[in-house]
């Protein structure tokens, strides 16, 4: 599947494909980062049963980004691996002095943004919404790459399951409730904005925004329950709309996209 909001791949390289699962937060992060450097990809789905579409990195784990022959996969390696190749619109600033500071401010998505959004899915504010959310994921899935119907009747059970997702939640304070976390998130993305346009008062986005933007449309776009509530948020609503100048149509793949009216 093309990505047909993207365009302008770097001159003399290949075709760019990117495989993964279009609901995994960290392949989610470097469609941002495609996006925002407006670089032209093949969206792959990969079969949770057998990945087998990323059999040729000999490895389980998602995303790979391959450019020609090469690939790379962890998100936060594939983005400077894209500064290196396609140096203009940079996810990291060109003074290493201020790399720090960004990549503090990655840390904070990756470690309380993205083990939020697995929460959701083993801490179910319910019965219904566990089930309902996991079957509209399980749906996005299997548009990308087709999967067995007990796969997709099992998914909110088997995610709930997962090593790879409890290995992710298990830093997180149990005592501290769902929507107590989604809150504190919220009040931490205002302090860390500190009154700039963006995350760190920067005035142009970084690393830490492109990762954090595409993070932040999913629950909206796929209707999922008891997700962060981001629009409660004037200071997030006012962010959005200045990322989304910084891009020529939603970060997220086409798959995703078209899945509220699928």
């Amino acid at each position: 599947m093309t990505s047909a909001n993207q365009t302008g791949a770097g001159e003399g390289l290949g075709p760019i494909k990117l495989y993964g699962f279009p609901t995994s937060p960290y392949v989610l992060k470097v469609a941002g980062y495609l996006g925002f450097k407006h670089l032209s990809y093949e969206f792959v789905g990969v079969n949770p049963v057998n990945f087998e579409q990323i059999a040729f990195s000999n490895q389980r784990q998602v995303p790979v980004l391959q450019i020609e022959d090469e690939w790379k996969n962890d998100s936060d390696n594939i983005a400077v691996w894209l500064d290196e190749l396609f140096p203009q619109r940079p996810l990291l600033p060109v003074a290493d002095s201020c790399n720090a500071e960004v990549q503090t401010l990655n840390d904070w998505v990756n470690h309380t943004v993205v083990p939020g959004m697995f929460r959701l899915t083993v801490d179910w504010p319910s019965i219904a919404i566990g089930f309902s959310n996991g079957w509209t994921l399980a749906s996005v899935v299997n548009r990308s790459v087709s999967i067995p119907k007990w796969v997709q009747l099992l998914w909110p059970v088997l995610v709930r399951k997962a090593s790879f997702i409890k290995r992710i939640v298990e830093p997180l304070d149990k005592t501290e409730t769902l929507e107590h976390y989604q809150q504190r998130v919220l009040g931490e993305f205002t302090d860390l904005r500190g009154g700039g346009q963006f995350l760190g008062g920067r005035d142009e986005p970084s690393l830490a925004d492109v990762s954090l933007y595409p993070l932040v449309l999913l629950g909206g776009v796929l209707g999922l329950k008891g997700d962060t509530p981001w629009n409660d948020s004037s200071d997030v609503v006012e962010w959005k709309e200045r990322m989304s100048e910084h891009f020529r149509e939603s970060p997220l793949p086409d798959v995703l996209q078209v899945s509220r009216s699928a």
